[in-house]
């Protein structure tokens, strides 16, 4: 049996043999099954590497327990370290309060020998 070649060129009419258009037509299936075999085959590869990566990536991430015994440490460490501030200040304000008592106390001996000066000046 012979078909004919579906060409554009009505003109140039050829025919070819059952056999040999299927023989054309399964080469091409074969070769395009063998390129989109490869480009699966890369495109997998790809994804492998891909996945590596972010399995690697995900080694040095935190667990949640780590993070909790870490956050827990820093939490005390700012506590501690505004405890320390208050009790600075404190010692800070207690040094004011020293001062003014003593320029207080400074002022009365002032006040008092001004006033003895003058009763027995007069």
């Amino acid at each position: 049996m012979l078909l004919k070649n579906n060409d554009c060129d009505m003109t140039n009419m050829e025919y070819v043999s059952l056999k040999e258009y299927f023989d054309v037509r399964l080469n091409a299936i074969s070769t395009s099954t063998k390129l989109a075999a490869e480009s699966l085959e890369k495109r997998l590869e790809n994804m492998n590497e891909f996945r590596e990566l972010v399995s690697d990536q995900q080694k040095t991430f935190l667990t949640k327990s780590e993070y909790d015994i870490h956050h827990g440490t820093l939490v005390n460490d700012i506590r501690v370290l505004r405890e320390s501030k208050a009790l600075l200040e404190g010692k800070a304000s207690q040094n004011s309060v020293y001062l003014a008592y003593l320029i207080s106390a400074m002022g009365l001996i002032i006040a008092i020998i001004g006033l003895t000066h003058e009763l027995f000046t007069n």
